[in-house]
């Protein structure tokens, strides 16, 4: 699936950062779950998957996702 939201890299950034101390374990947790959710969002917007696809994709989204 290509999007221009590239999911991969965002969330490798995400995890230097989160790595090198700039972010607490919270904020990381947090925009990681907002990095999928925004794909999730253009991936709908542009068609690619379905209103229940995505509705069901958004409420399996954990609340926390650890940083391990």
């Amino acid at each position: 699936m290509k999007t221009d939201l590239n999911l991969e890299e965002n969330l490798s950034r995400l995890k230097g950062s989160y790595n090198q101390g700039k972010m607490s374990e919270a904020v990381y947790e947090s925009k990681q779950k907002e990095i999928i959710g925004s794909m999730l969002k253009e991936c709908f917007d542009k068609g690619l998957i379905s209103k229940a696809v995505f509705e069901s994709m958004q409420k399996k989204l954990p609340d926390n996702i650890p940083a391990k």
